[in-house]
């Protein structure tokens, strides 16, 4: 997963920022213990403690990042391959960090598995941010709390 955005630099985060990311929730220790996963890089988030990640970017592939999902294909892009006109050249994607968004509405539309929550997250006042379009934030700090907003229970796919 990677977000795109026209963000050039970093922004430093002037309070706690309130978002939702989508997690595996898996037990383990015989059930006495709750993990949760990243979706693509199955990296075990630390619940309810500051987790801290390197930015990274994307290279770009023949004039294409790969979105996050097809909602966000359509805010960039054309067509693969062809930004709109007004972005082209102001674009990058970072690929490492806390990925999520600024609303649980705009996961809700993308989650593809059954295993998936979304949860409550706090980005921490001092932390680096990049926005997406649409809710979509990266950032080099969070909190994932262990605040289910939503559970699914149901195959659900885009």
């Amino acid at each position: 997963m990677c977000t795109i955005t026209t963000q050039q630099k970093a922004k430093r985060a002037k309070e706690d920022i309130q978002c939702f990311k989508f997690v595996i929730m898996k037990q383990s220790d015989g059930g006495n213990k709750t993990l949760f996963l990243s979706p693509y890089q199955k990296y075990e988030l630390l619940i309810n403690k500051l987790d801290k990640a390197k930015l990274t970017f994307q290279q770009e592939t023949e004039g294409f990042f790969t979105p996050t999902d097809q909602r966000e294909m359509d805010f960039f892009y054309v067509e693969r391959g062809q930004l709109k006109n007004e972005i082209k050249g102001k674009v990058q994607s970072i690929e490492c960090g806390f990925h999520a968004c600024l609303n649980s509405e705009r996961i809700e539309n993308g989650v593809n598995s059954c295993e998936r929550v979304i949860v409550k997250c706090i980005i921490p006042k001092g932390s680096l941010v990049f926005y997406g379009s649409e809710g979509l934030i990266v950032s080099n700090k969070m909190i994932v709390t262990d605040e289910i907003v939503l559970r699914y229970t149901q195959l659900s796919i885009f």
